[in-house]
Order: C-alpha cells, then structure tokens, then sequence
C-alpha cells in the first residue's frame, strides 16, 4: 500500500463509527505469516489509549492515543485490513462517487442554472474538507493533470500556508492534518517523505499527547 492508500485509509477510517471500527479490528484485519492478528485496544490508567495484538509472544504496547477511535485507527493501519473489509467499508474508495451524485442533481434546468448549483455545491464540498482533506485532494490527478504547472505551483504554496495559518486559528485538525501539512510530499504536492523525519514527528505527537 503506497503514500496515498495509506492517507485514503486513514481518512475512510476516521469517519467510521466506533463499532464499524471494533468490527474491522476483530473480523478484517489481514493475516500475518503465522496468525491473524488480535488487536486489543484499552484505555490506560493514565488516561490515553493504547493497543497491542494479543497473539504475539511479547507484545508491545503503542500508547499515547487521546480515544479508542485513534488507537483503534492506528492499530488497523498497522496490521492491515483485508480486501473483503476494504470493499465493504469502501475504505479506498475516493470522493467521486458523491460528486457524480452532485453533478446527477445538478442536471436539470438551463445550462446556466445548472452551471451555478455546481459551483455551490462543489464550493460547499471544499468548505466541509479538513485542512489535510483539501491538501490531498489539491495532489490529486483531477488537479495536477488540469492545471498548467506554474500555476498549480503558486495555488500549492498559497494553499499550504492557509491551512497552516487555519490550524493556528483554531481549525479542526486531526493527526492526518497535521502529518500532511508537515510532509506534504504524502499527498504528492512535494518531492519524497523523509523516513526518519516521519517516525521522528509521530515521536513527538505521541509524547505531546502523554504529557
């Protein structure tokens, strides 16, 4: 599963219910090369979450989660899920399926008419999107194959610096608006994600959240 997979999961998961999430940690994770595993999620007395499989000989515990949905999130990405579960959450599944349904209902009327409502409802899509959310979604091929890249390049760095200014100003912003605007190369709008620089900020998220 490559960068983009990677975030599409994540965002599909984070819109999922607590129980759609327990189900996919108990029945859909995919199998290692000697057990499926057993992805147990609690809360600590400290008060963050934590998650570990409880088949492996010495497990290790991954803590510093704010709510069961985090840990539960993390700990399906971790160990994966399987593609019978992928299909039926549609958790690879990208947003052009409603915006056909958007362009369906905007048929009708006069050209101009239909025009117009398009706009709206594209304008208020693009509201609804979460700072990482728009970030992606600019990196995607309906954009970067549509825009002369000089300007795409200009609109990239304005957009990076208002999400940036948003999130200072009390935008809603989850872990996967914070790692794309921190490495932007994950949702293709800059050159390769540095590894080490990756692991090293999910350090720091993680210790920020104990603390």
């Amino acid at each position: 599963m490559d960068n983009r997979e990677t975030l599409l999961l994540l965002r599909n998961l984070s819109a999922l219910s607590i129980e759609e999430l327990r189900d996919i940690a108990g029945n859909g994770l995919q199998s290692g090369d000697i057990w499926t595993p057993s992805l147990v999620v609690c809360q600590r007395p400290e008060g963050d979450w934590c998650y570990w499989d409880r088949r492996e000989n010495c497990p290790s515990k991954r803590d510093g989660f704010k709510t069961e949905g985090e840990a539960l999130t993390v700990g399906i990405v971790d160990k994966g899920v399987t593609q019978e579960f992928i299909a039926e959450y549609g958790l690879l599944d990208l947003p052009e399926n409603f915006l056909l349904n958007v362009i369906d209902r905007a048929s009708q009327g006069s050209l101009d008419k239909r025009v117009e409502m398009l706009e709206q409802q594209i304008t208020w899509m693009w509201k609804m999107l979460s700072p990482g959310q728009k970030l992606i979604h600019f990196g995607s091929e309906a954009i970067t194959e549509h825009v002369d890249s000089d300007v795409y390049d200009e609109g990239r760095d304005q957009l990076l610096a208002s999400q940036e200014h948003a999130i200072e100003n009390g935008a809603r912003a989850s872990l996967l608006d914070r790692l794309v605007l921190r490495f932007p190369g994950l949702a293709g709008l800059s050159e390769d994600v540095n590894g080490g620089d990756l692991v090293g900020f999910l350090n720091q998220v993680i210790a920020e959240n104990v603390v």
